[in-house]
């Protein structure tokens, strides 16, 4: 192996590494934040609180939809 085809591999061992290392640091950041603001330890832990607060929120507009129609029926808005 000639000195710049080993260069040439060198760099690009290094700038792979630096991508690493960068990914790596994101990752960390990501999952400090899912534990700090969702006590969630993994992304999967963090994927079944999201599907929870999902079905909640689902539940809330099934909710107020009923309840805006009952409202709509007892309401004479003309009159308003």
């Amino acid at each position: 192996m000639d000195r710049v085809t080993y260069e040439l591999i060198k760099s690009k061992i290094t700038k792979a590494n630096d991508s690493y290392n960068r990914a790596k640091g994101a990752l960390d950041r990501v999952n400090s934040q899912l534990e700090k603001e969702f006590d969630a330890s993994s992304l999967e832990q963090a994927q079944e609180i999201s599907d929870s607060l999902e079905k909640q929120i689902d539940k809330a507009s099934e909710k107020r939809d009923t309840l805006l129609e009952k409202l709509n029926e007892i309401t004479d808005w003309d009159a308003l």
